[in-house]
């Protein structure tokens, strides 16, 4: 009895290996010819390949489609735009998710994403755009997920049938006084059941609120203000400034004074003096000369 208990919990953590390599965004086909397997673990597969044969894909209107979209808009002013923006997103039943703005040229830029009802994401690109002065670009697409949504749903089926009879093995196991090895094998083959059942159970939420709220990312840019003075000028400031400029011209002045008098002026007292001292020897000779001629 013992070495058919351990031949099942074998065969389970090569069921379950199985499972944790197969990607959650292909459909798990039914083998051809399925290989026998003890009783403990042939009823969950042949329940799972009943239940995955008999799942259809949705109707159109039961689809999960996860909607997202992109616009630039040229607006009056950047501040008033963004406080609208998540109002709208209020109003419609979303909320606001990320927000940024920053200065150039002295004008107020912003980027604003939302999410909001699938239902109202036409609504609210409407009216985005009727409260802009252009519409600079706009990306809209649509991804349908419904095939990985139902993969996963079946993957979950089999995973929790699974799981419960990995459990009834582990009360089997314990009531019949298994030694521990055997116990902590199952045990492990329920932690790694239970940690796929929760990343299943999490991708389906993920494609659940991704599907059901719409992402929306805004770009505000203002419109540019024809200015005869350029915002910001400050005649004092200038004046500061060419005080700093003079002050640097003055510093490079004195730098190259101090490396001519420190470096310079050596090297051409040390190469001169050979030249001064046979200038001055001919010049004492030219003289006695000049002397004993007169």
């Amino acid at each position: 009895m013992k070495g058919k208990l351990f031949l099942a919990v074998l065969i389970l953590a090569l069921l379950v290996q199985a499972i944790g390599c197969a990607p959650a965004a292909m459909p798990t086909p039914a083998p051809e010819a399925p290989v026998p397997a003890p009783a403990v673990v042939e009823g969950v597969v042949e329940e799972y390949e009943k239940g995955a044969a008999g799942l259809a894909v949705p109707p159109a209107e039961e689809r999960l489609i996860v909607k997202t979209g992109s616009i630039s808009l040229l607006v009056e002013n950047t501040e008033e735009s963004l406080t609208k923006i998540e109002a709208l997103a209020l109003e419609l039943g979303g909320f606001v998710t990320n927000s940024n703005s920053w200065r150039a040229n002295e004008q107020l830029h912003a980027t604003i994403t939302i999410r909001v009802p699938a239902e109202s994401f036409d609504e609210a690109r409407r009216r985005l755009k009727e409260g802009a002065l252009e519409v600079q670009s706009e990306n809209i697409s649509a991804q349908d997920v419904t095939e990985e949504y139902v993969d996963l749903e079946a993957r979950l089926t089999y995973l929790e049938e699974t799981e419960g009879e990995l459990r009834e093995l582990l009360r089997s196991a314990q009531e019949r006084g298994e030694k521990a090895e055997g116990i902590l094998a199952i045990y492990r083959q329920l932690s790694d059941i239970g940690i796929q059942v929760e990343q299943t159970k999490g991708r389906m939420q993920y494609l659940e609120r991704s599907a059901a709220m719409s992402a929306l990312t805004v770009t505000l840019t203002p419109k540019e203000e024809v200015r005869v003075v350029e915002p910001g000028w400050d005649w004092l400031r200038t004046v500061r400034e060419s005080l700093r400029d003079l002050v640097k011209a003055l510093q490079f002045l004195a730098d190259i004074a101090t490396r001519f008098i420190v470096t310079l002026l050596p090297i051409l007292i040390i190469v001169a003096l050979p030249f001064a001292l046979l200038g001055w020897l001919v010049w004492m000779w030219r003289r006695r000369r000049a002397r004993k001629e007169g």
